[in-house]
């Protein structure tokens, strides 16, 4: 008479779930959306997990270190998630999908913009216009009331990254480089953008308050 021998739950979850960490279908939607070609996908982040929703379930990638951009990969190494500015790139099962673009926010790469106010306060009379150019490949450029400034950018998930910005060494009036002082300070602390009814973009710091409204530059450039 043979004894059947009782294998381990662990054990069987370890053989039937992939390298590539293929989860079955949760209940809880996608925080993002994205179009790659003809394909429609979702994707979620939480501190250095991201995790893929498509058709036939999910897959959880980690961070990893990247030269530039933020980097996601699978533990088997044939799935990647990648993004710079407003630019993604998607990679499954060694395939990387084209065109890939979200469809769940306003780019912010166009138009240009001519910011109103910093932390409600409206840009001083004096001031040359302060302005965004949030430009593909993660660069931003403009103006902050005196000098001209650059910065580098990315969209991850819910979040707007801004790294601190280098500036030209000009002189101007005190009550504009304290405003110009404001502006790079507010500009560093940005966490996230939304977009309101009437086409004005906020750029949000931590507590979701307002630091920056900016409205379409008629202009068209952050000269």
């Amino acid at each position: 008479m043979r004894i059947p021998v009782a294998v381990p739950a662990l054990v069987v979850l370890m053989l039937v779930l992939p390298a590539c960490q293929l989860m079955p279908e949760g209940t809880e939607p996608a925080d993002h959306q994205l179009s790659c070609g003809d394909r429609n996908l979702g994707y979620s982040v939480a501190g250095d997990r991201l995790q893929l929703h498509l058709e036939d379930g999910r897959r959880e990638l980690r961070r990893e270190e990247s030269a530039t951009g933020a980097l996601y990969r699978s533990r088997s190494g044939d799935t990647e998630f990648w993004s710079k500015g407003e630019r993604v790139t998607v990679t499954l099962a060694g395939e990387r999908l084209p065109q890939c673009r979200h469809t769940d926010r306003a780019s912010l790469e166009s138009p240009d913009w001519r910011v109103l106010a910093v932390e409600d306060a409206p840009v001083p009379g004096q001031a040359r216009p302060v302005t965004l150019n949030f430009m593909p490949e993660g660069r931003l450029a403009g103006r902050s009331g005196c000098n001209h400034f650059m910065a580098a950018w990315e969209r991850v998930g819910d979040r707007l990254i801004i790294e601190r910005a280098a500036t030209t060494r000009m002189a101007c009036p005190p009550s504009v480089m304290s405003f110009e002082q404001r502006f790079l300070g507010a500009l560093s602390r940005i966490e996230n953008a939304r977009m309101e009814a009437d086409g004005t973009l906020v750029l949000v710091g931590r507590e979701d308050n307002g630091l920056i409204r900016a409205s379409a530059s008629p202009e068209g450039g952050s000269e």
